[in-house]
């Protein structure tokens, strides 16, 4: 093989996502154990990163959740071709590269729960306002995937928060991408990454009257969480304000409903919430978006109650 045709077989394909921060961002790397007196050992971060693993990682959740797949064996080894993965005999390495253009870490502090006035929990966190590039990259060879890893990255910058409390508002990033005015501009922009995706027939796009921007058509087949519904909630002049009430919405709501918490749990059984809450920008101003993935208690009364008293609390119509 002569220099050009190396060239030519090494060639990368890049794309550059320019991402803000609207909310802190409480993602963290290594991390120190530190010893209790009587307890167990726990670790403690050093600080905030934007790690390009952990938004893999979130790729891939987010992919699952347009994926209703009821053979979990099909699951994986579509979930391997298009991500890479390591199991046995077919392992393959990853045709996706993420990368940052620059490494943003610090040691800001935030409050986990906003809605607290207590200075007790707090992490550390890249702060609301910073920005990063992050570069998407495939080699030639490995173009066929090219179209779809860029289109469930955009599918995932509309729906997904990142690092810790991400369900619950922390962690809000805006695609430089989106230029939304209205909540009609969000519902269109995810009918078309829908689209474009070849998901669109799975979902409705209700009149917005009812706040609701897309709902999952048929039953779900599939044992993991997928995307059932998107509501967009009342608008506020500040992100954080929006992020405050989110964290309010869930205290208020997650309450003990028939000696249960249905809208998550960090207790015995622990249990992640079917909510996710985020924030993005239209115009001027800052929204909640909330979407609900599939959970074995959806047709439960508690939940459902729950779920609705969370999103009133948001300005939702339900």
């Amino acid at each position: 093989m002569d220099i050009s045709q190396l060239k030519s077989a090494s060639a990368v394909k890049m794309d550059v996502f320019s991402l803000s921060l609207l909310t802190p961002l409480m993602m963290h790397g290594w991390q120190k154990k530190v010893q209790v007196p009587g307890k167990r050992d726990r670790s403690e971060a050093l600080e905030a990163e934007v790690r390009t693993m952990s938004v893999k990682g979130i790729l891939r959740y987010w992919w699952r959740t347009l994926q209703n797949e009821a053979d979990p064996e099909r699951l994986l080894s579509d979930e391997m071709r298009l991500f890479g993965g390591t199991r046995g005999e077919e392992a393959k390495r990853s045709p996706l590269t993420l990368r940052l253009e620059k490494m943003l870490t610090s040691q800001h502090c935030a409050r986990v729960l906003p809605h607290s006035s207590g200075k007790k929990f707090r992490s550390f966190s890249v702060k609301e306002g910073e920005t990063f590039n992050l570069i998407v990259s495939n080699l030639k060879k490995d173009e066929a995937y090219e179209q779809k890893h860029r289109g469930y990255l955009t599918y995932m910058l509309h729906l997904a928060g990142f690092g810790q409390r991400a369900r619950r508002g922390a962690g809000a990033v805006q695609y430089d991408g989106f230029r939304w005015q209205s909540p009609e501009d969000v519902q269109q922009s995810l009918r078309n990454v829908l689209t474009d995706l070849n998901h669109q027939d799975d979902f409705s796009f209700p009149d917005l009257s009812s706040n609701c921007l897309l709902k999952r058509n048929g039953p779900v087949k599939a044992r993991h969480p997928v995307l059932v519904t998107v509501w967009i909630g009342r608008a506020q002049s500040n992100a954080n304000d929006v992020r405050t009430k989110i964290s309010e919405a869930g205290h208020r709501a997650n309450g003990q409903r028939d000696g249960r918490q249905w809208l998550g749990s960090a207790k015995a059984g622990r249990m992640a919430s079917p909510l996710h809450a985020t924030v993005r920008k239209i115009g001027h101003h800052y929204v909640p978006m909330i979407s609900e993935v599939s959970s074995s208690h959806m047709e439960k009364r508690g939940y459902q109650e729950a779920r609705d008293a969370f999103l009133r609390h948001l300005g939702v119509n339900v």
